[in-house]
């Protein structure tokens, strides 16, 4: 799983169950030894927190077995999934995420009620946000009202990761996707070949941020460059947005399969370099 959605869970119960279970859905037979060498925790602790979801997940799976070899299998795929998005709506950091994303201006105080978590509980959830969003993304938290600062292509990483990379997600998120338009225009036939996926997925999330005021910057001394690029996507698809906005969708939705061959590679060089 994405190593981003385990830094989202704040429970350490949720966070081991899930753990546990990416292992059985990845190899279905386990023992107890090797869950624990693992998750890093004892074995008493797998004997415990697999009693715990054979209880939460109830007829929707079978688990079998004991420490010396556990059984896994699936019985009811649908009920199982949702149990296990019923323990994501659990955890607090996915709705902060959404709403920093969202440009929502709130105080500590305010997230900690919103929430439902005492302040000193919210700061240590923050904290640990806080921690990821430095190391991985070199982005911060502005303390007074809770907005997110940094780079804009990091910002839109982050969100590119939040929104469409996580193996599972809570309804807080599926809710953001869906209120999203849907990108029905269809390409065109072209010269370079675009990821249909990436390039509906980075159209979404720059369409967000420019109605939120937020565009790229434009780079200096690449203008003839971002030229060549804003027509190479203008032959594939029509879209109302910034040449730099056009240019960045353009290299974010390549078809990688394409630079297999190394011709196409050099001649993407020669079209598109400086």
């Amino acid at each position: 799983m994405s190593q981003l959605f385990y830094h989202l869970i704040y429970q350490e119960k949720n966070k081991h169950w899930l753990m546990i279970l990416d292992q059985f859905e990845e190899n279905q037979t386990m023992t107890g030894k090797d869950l624990a060498t693992k998750l890093s925790c004892t074995q008493r602790t797998i004997q415990s927190d697999i009693k715990q979801i054979k209880q939460y997940f109830d007829a929707s799976i079978l688990l079998a077995g004991g420490e010396d070899g556990y059984h896994f299998s699936f019985q009811y795929p649908t009920a199982y999934t949702r149990k296990k998005q019923a323990l994501l709506d659990q955890e607090p950091l996915f709705s902060y995420a959404d709403q920093l994303l969202a440009g929502t201006r709130r105080t500590n105080q305010e997230w900690a009620e919103i929430l439902n978590l005492s302040p000193a509980s919210f700061g240590r959830i923050k904290r640990q946000f806080v921690h990821l969003l430095e190391e991985h993304y070199h982005l911060t938290i502005v303390d007074k009202d809770n907005q997110l600062k940094g780079n804009e292509p990091a910002i839109r990483q982050f969100m590119h990761d939040l929104y469409f990379t996580l193996p599972l997600c809570p309804n807080v998120l599926e809710q953001r996707i869906e209120s999203w338009d849907s990108f029905d225009q269809p390409t065109k036939p072209a010269h370079w070949s675009l990821d249909p996926i990436r390039l509906n997925q980075w159209r979404q999330l720059a369409q967000w941020r420019i109605d939120q005021g937020h565009c790229l910057q434009v780079k200096k001394g690449q203008e003839e460059v971002q030229e060549r690029i804003v027509v190479a996507l203008d032959e594939t698809v029509t879209l109302p947005f910034p040449p730099q906005e056009k240019a960045a969708l353009f290299l974010l939705s390549l078809n990688e399969e394409q630079f297999l061959n190394s011709l196409r590679q050099r001649e993407f060089i020669r079209q598109f370099s400086s």
